[in-house]
């Protein structure tokens, strides 16, 4: 066969990078649950059907676009974690390489990696084009970050950026989220003037510290909800059976109202 492209629980777009020069004629395209994951991190009931309700609402846009997809639901008759689920689809189809947008977190990094180095099947890892800036761009970036002096450390964030190049032996590197941001409102010029901030300010954090009043923030609209469909019942069923000792309260299926589709996000 040709490539197996893999997609991720939240890589749920047509868009995505795995899916780029996708033949449908040779390529295979796969999605995996597995209790593994949802077993990772500690997570609520609702949480768990939200990511499962959305990989099945998307398995359908899939083949509606005319992707063949081989979709592996949580209680297969086959071992539960994610890895033994991907191995079994390697050691059987013999894809020419397996495709996937960069996974979120170092964790699934490792194991696709290790996973498909096992089975000697080559990992063609895509960038991921949800962010403004790549992998490769931040470690350039921060083999060059601005240092900062220990007692500044905790300045203000609106206090001016430490100079990029100061020497080796004198302050201490500091890998700061706020000179970060500032580097990329700068290579994007998003609300620039030139190489300073529109209006003279980076941000506004210490106005955004500030409690709300006794009365409370005032009123706030109601978050849209959308009554479950059966596709999403039946994971809620499946959830209650397979995470019973997860974390929620004893009626949270009549309280479940998360948009699961990508109409429905975008509605909400």
């Amino acid at each position: 066969m040709g490539d197996l492209r893999l997609i991720l629980g939240d890589q749920l777009w047509l868009q995505n990078p795995a899916l780029d020069g996708v033949d449908p004629a040779h390529d295979q395209v796969l999605m995996i649950e597995a209790a593994s994951e949802g077993a990772a991190v500690w997570s609520h009931k609702a949480r768990i059907t939200l990511f499962l309700s959305a990989m099945r609402h998307f398995a359908h846009a899939l083949r509606d676009a005319g992707l063949p997809l081989e979709y592996v639901v949580l209680d297969a008759a086959e071992p539960p974690d994610f890895a033994a689920r991907l191995r079994e689809r390697l050691m059987r189809l013999r894809p020419r390489r397996v495709v996937c947008c960069e996974p979120g977190e170092w964790r699934m990094l490792a194991l696709l990696q290790s996973t498909c180095a096992e089975a000697g099947v080559p990992l063609e890892l895509r960038t991921d084009r949800h962010f403004a800036c790549t992998r490769d761009e931040f470690a350039a970036w921060a083999k060059e970050a601005p240092v900062a002096p220990w007692h500044s450390l905790h300045a203000p964030y609106d206090a001016p950026a430490p100079a990029p190049h100061a020497p080796a032996s004198g302050p201490r590197r500091s890998l700061r989220m706020e000179y970060f941001y500032r580097h990329m409102r700068k290579k994007h010029d998003v609300l620039m003037q030139g190489d300073a901030p529109w209006g003279g300010q980076w941000n506004f954090d210490a106005d955004n510290r500030r409690p709300y009043p006794k009365s409370g923030p005032g009123d706030i609209p109601a978050p849209a909800r959308f009554a479950p469909d059966d596709i999403t019942r039946d994971v809620m069923a499946l959830v209650q059976r397979h995470f019973a000792d997860h974390p929620a309260s004893a009626d949270w299926q009549a309280h479940f109202g998360w948009p699961v589709t990508r109409a429905q996000a975008l509605q909400a």
